[in-house]
């Protein structure tokens, strides 16, 4: 259990890192790797945000997943896939002193 607590504390500390170190007009590039527990497949994401000012980005995320084998009425299939969405976010500011 204090493994798995370890593991999702690394995977939230470079949200705080970009989050506190995002200038205006900058871009900020992040790779990561997608796992779906349900379907058993894996994948790469790439994602890419330019921070048009201090609380709004604006960015587009690629992911690409695996091909797994299937075997669907006796034939068996190589399934992959591709997931590309653009995003706009405008963070809230929770507090003046942060």
């Amino acid at each position: 259990m204090k493994t798995n607590r370890f593991v999702k504390g690394l995977l939230l500390l470079p949200f705080l890192i970009t989050t506190t170190l995002a200038a205006q007009r900058s871009i900020s590039i992040d790779l990561g790797a997608i796992r779906q527990r349900n379907h058993h497949n894996g994948g790469v994401n790439i994602s890419s945000f330019y921070h048009v000012n201090e609380h709004l980005l604006v960015g587009l995320e690629l992911n690409r997943f695996f091909p797994v084998r299937r075997i669907i009425d006796d034939e068996e299939l190589r399934l992959s896939g591709w997931d590309v969405e653009m995003n706009i976010h405008y963070r809230l500011p929770l507090l003046k002193s942060w």
